[in-house]
């Protein structure tokens, strides 16, 4: 059943909340440093390989067993944004409602009660569904591609078939990253790569008096 389980969490009508964030994206647009179907590229290939990184090595080890609290509060330390890690939060508690309905009998909770950050909740609804700790962080790393494609087509007013095609040509980074997160033991082992603007684009996004996305 993994399979159809995979697919279920990288369908973009999974109802994560994540079609309502573009991860700071919206604020590069707006700076001009994010113009077209290459610069999107560009920019989708950085964040997967630093926040996205993160993210799918923290589902993986989610996936595999590894205390929730523990990897909670390690992401949260390689995650310096405030506004980037309620983001998250808030993710995390929509995977959490969507297990209690898909799958009640495994609750996705810390232990005080709290819904995980996101690539957690994520490693942790992965296994009630059948995911091998590498297919979470498969997923993980998709939906980091995905989303920000997403929102690059909706900001930008660009070709969609263009836009499918820069998610074509990303499938190499996306196994790539993921592949990156074999081995990985604890939440002490969680990388921690970034760029200043990974962090400034989303904090400078929560200001913005207008904007598209929440985040």
């Amino acid at each position: 059943m993994s399979v159809p389980s995979l697919l279920l969490l990288a369908d973009g009508r999974f109802p994560d909340g994540s079609h309502a964030q573009s991860h700071g994206l919206e604020a590069a647009v707006g700076d001009g440093r994010v113009h077209d179907t290459g610069s999107l590229a560009d920019y989708i290939t950085c964040r997967l390989w630093t926040s996205g990184r993160t993210d799918a090595a923290t589902a993986r080890l989610a996936a595999a067993g590894v205390d929730p609290d523990a990897l909670d509060a390690a992401w949260c330390v390689r995650t310096p944004s405030a506004a980037a890690r309620a983001t998250s939060r808030s993710l995390g508690r929509a995977l959490a409602r969507t297990a209690a309905t898909v799958v009640p009998e495994q609750p996705i909770a810390l232990v005080d009660g709290r819904p995980p950050v996101q690539p957690v909740a994520l490693g942790l609804l992965a296994t009630a569904f059948g995911c091998d700790p590498h297919e979470a962080a498969l997923a993980s790393a998709h939906c980091t591609a995905a989303t920000l494609s997403a929102a690059g087509l909706r900001l930008l007013s660009l070709d969609p078939f263009e836009v499918a095609a820069v998610l074509h040509a990303l499938r190499s980074d996306v196994d790539g990253v993921t592949c990156s997160t074999a081995g990985l033991l604890d939440a002490h082992d969680l990388p921690h790569a970034s760029t200043p603007f990974a962090e400034i684009d989303v904090e400078h996004q929560s200001l913005l008096p207008t904007r598209l996305f929440r985040s």
